[in-house]
C-alpha cells in the first residue's frame, strides 16, 4: 500500500550534511523549503509548492509551461511617459537644489584691499572677476522642455508580476503528493487505485517512467471487478496489452461488467467498443438496458434533461450496436417497441425483417446475436448405454417452434474409442434449401457422450415452419453412443418444440432416439 510521508515539523540543522541528492531533495518537497511555483489542486484548490527546475528536468510539460513563463516575464512593457509622473523632476526642484561643488571643480581666491573686495572663481581653468556687474545680469529662466528632453524611445521597464498559482483539476491532493513524489525521487509504491490514479497523471505530464509502472500494475491486477476501470485507463494510455485483457474479460463477464458502476462512467469511445464486440457473453435485451442507463448518466454529464431523445442524441452511433432484429421478439414488443428511441422508419424495417420480407442489408443494425451468447441445450432424448454400428449414412430430424428462438447449434453422441470424427451438419428449411452447413471434427473420448455442435452463426428460427437437421458422423470405429426415450414435444421458456421423423434419415435416428439429442437455442 502507498505511504503518504509527513512534513517534518522542525527541519533539522545542516539537514544536507548527510543526505544523498534524492534524499535532499525529497526533504526540500516534503518541508517545502526553497519552492518557486505554487499548485492548487482539485476541487477544493488545496495548496502545494514545489522546484520549477525539478519539474522542468523530469517532465517536458513542465518545462515548456515554465520556459514560457519566462519569456512573458522577460518581455520588456512599453510605459506611455505620461504615466511617469514619478519620474519627472519639477523646474523649481532643479532650481532650488544646488550640489556642492568638490575642490577640484572650484577654488575660491579673495584679495582684501582697502578699495575693493574681488573673488575669482575656478571655471573650466579661467578666472571670473567678481567685480564685473555683467556677469550678475538678469538671465532668462530655463524651460522644463529645455532642460528635460523627451526620450527618442518609449521607456521600457520589466514589471515585476504576482506569483502565479497554477490549478491542477482532475485529480486530488493525494495523488498529487504521490506524482510529485516520484518526481523527485524515481520511486513510488503501486496498488491499483493508486495506479490507476496516477496513470492519467503520467500521461498528461509525460512522465514514461512512471507510466510504464502504472500499466504493469494495472495489467498484473486487473479482474472483473475493474476490468472496465482499467479498460478506459488503457484507452487513455493507448496500451494495447492492457485494452486486450480487459476486453478478454469484459465479454466473458459482460452481464456483470455492463451493468458496473464503472461501466456507467466509461466514455463514449469505450462504450462503443465493448458493445459493438461480437464475442459480448450478454442477451440483446441486457444489452440494450445496460446501454439506455449509460446514456442516462451522459445526458446528467452534458447537463441535459432526461427523455428518450436526449438519451439517443448522446448515444450517437452507439445506439446501432444494439441488435435490435437479434432481441427476443416478446421482449422487443413489449420493452421497446412501445418506445420512442427507434423512429418509425426503424420499428417498421425489423418488423419487415422478422417477417421474412426485408434483407437484413437493409437494416442499419447488426442481425445477428453475438457469439458467446449463452446457448441452452435442450435435451429431447437420454442416453443409451448400448452401442450401435454407424454405417456412415445420415441421420436426420425435423422440428418446428412456437416462437421466434436462435439455433446455435445440436449436440451429438460421440464414439466408444478415442478418435477424430468427421462432422457434417446442414440445416434446411421448409423448402428444402439449405440455411447454414458445418463441416469441421470432433475429438472423442470413452467416459464423455455427448459433443456440441456449434455453427459458425446462429440461425433465427422462424415459429411454425418445419426445419429439418442432417448430420453425417464418422470415424475410424463405427461404434458410436445413441439416444433412447425420445420425445415428440418439448418445452424451453415460454415457447413449444415439436420433433418429427425425416425421410432423409437412413441411420436410425426418429422421434424416439438416436443422434441429435439437443438442440442448442437462446433467445
Amino acid at each position: 500500500m502507498a505511504t503518504t510521508k509527513e512534513v517534518s515539523e522542525v527541519p533539522e540543522i545542516n539537514w544536507q550534511s548527510n543526505k544523498t541528492l534524492q534524499q535532499s531533495l525529497e526533504f526540500m518537497l516534503l518541508n517545502q523549503i526553497g519552492c518557486d511555483v505554487q499548485f492548487a489542486v482539485g476541487d477544493q484548490k488545496e495548496q502545494i509548492k514545489a522546484h520549477k527546475v525539478v519539474l522542468a528536468s523530469r517532465s517536458p510539460v513542465f518545462f515548456a509551461l515554465f520556459e514560457q513563463e519566462e519569456q512573458n516575464n522577460m518581455q520588456p512593457q512599453v510605459i506611455p511617459k505620461t504615466e511617469r509622473t514619478s519620474s519627472v523632476v519639477s523646474v523649481k526642484n532643479i532650481n532650488q537644489t544646488k550640489e556642492p561643488r568638490s575642490d577640484s571643480q572650484a577654488s575660491i581666491k579673495s584679495n582684501m584691499s582697502n578699495k575693493s573686495t574681488s573673488m575669482s572663481v575656478g571655471r573650466g581653468g579661467g578666472w571670473i572677476d567678481m567685480n564685473d556687474s555683467s556677469m550678475f545680469a538678469k538671465q532668462p529662466v530655463a524651460s522644463p522642455r529645455d532642460t528635460i528632453k523627451a526620450p527618442e524611445q518609449p521607456i521600457k521597464e520589466t514589471i515585476a508580476k504576482q506569483e502565479k498559482i497554477y490549478e491542477i483539476a482532475d485529480t486530488d491532493l493525494k495523488t498529487f503528493k504521490q506524482f510529485l513524489s516520484y518526481l523527485y525521487t524515481d520511486d513510488v509504491e503501486l496498488e491499483y487505485s493508486t495506479a490507476a490514479n496516477l496513470a492519467p497523471l503520467a500521461v498528461t505530464y509525460k512522465v514514461n517512467g512512471l507510466l510504464n509502472q502504472t500499466i504493469k500494475c494495472l495489467f498484473d491486477q486487473v479482474n472483473a471487478n475493474n476490468a472496465c476501470s482499467a479498460f478506459e485507463i488503457a484507452h487513455l494510455t493507448r496500451s494495447a496489452d492492457l485494452k486486450m485483457k480487459c476486453m478478454y474479460i469484459i465479454t466473458n463477464t459482460a452481464r456483470e461488467a455492463i451493468r458496473s458502476r464503472d461501466f456507467m462512467k466509461l466514455c463514449p469511445d469505450c462504450v462503443s467498443r465493448i458493445t459493438e464486440s461480437t464475442d459480448l457473453n450478454a442477451s440483446e435485451d441486457e444489452i440494450y438496458e445496460a446501454l439506455i442507463e449509460w446514456g442516462e448518466h451522459e445526458c446528467m454529464r452534458n447537463k441535459k434533461e432526461i427523455n428518450q431523445t436526449n438519451i439517443r442524441n448522446v448515444m450517437g452511433n452507439i445506439f446501432y450496436n444494439i441488435r435490435f432484429p437479434a432481441m427476443n421478439d416478446a421482449y422487443y414488443k413489449r420493452e421497446v417497441e412501445p418506445k420512442t428511441f427507434l423512429t418509425t422508419e426503424e420499428k417498421e424495417l425489423i418488423a419487415k425483417f422478422k417477417s421474412g420480407s426485408t434483407k437484413k442489408d437493409m437494416l442499419p443494425f447488426k442481425v445477428h446475436p453475438r457469439v458467446n451468447v449463452a446457448f441452452h441445450a435442450v435435451m429431447r432424448c437420454q442416453l443409451d448405454q448400448k452401442l450401435r454400428e454407424h454405417t456412415g449414412k445420415p441421420d436426420a430430424l425435423c422440428f418446428d417452434v412456437s416462437e421466434q428462438v436462435w439455433l446455435h447449434g445440436i449436440a451429438v453422441f460421440g464414439a466408444y474409442f478415442e478418435q477424430t470424427n468427421h462432422v457434417h451438419l446442414e440445416v434446411r428449411d421448409e423448402s428444402h434449401n439449405v440455411i447454414s452447413i458445418y463441416q469441421g471434427q470432433i475429438d472423442t473420448v470413452p467416459n464423455d457422450e455427448v459433443y456440441e455442435v456449434v455453427l459458425h452463426a446462429p440461425i433465427l428460427l422462424q415459429p411454425d415452419q418445419i426445419y429439418t437437421l442432417l448430420l453425417t458422423l464418422v470415424g475410424p470405429n463405427k461404434h458410436f453412443y445413441r439416444g433412447i426415450g425420445g420425445k415428440n414435444l418439448v418445452e424451453f421458456k415460454d415457447m413449444k418444440i415439436c420433433f418429427y421423423d425425416s425421410n432423409f434419415s437412413k441411420n436410425g435416428t426418429s422421434i424416439e432416439g438416436g443422434q441429435i439429442p439437443a438442440l442448442l437455442l437462446s433467445t
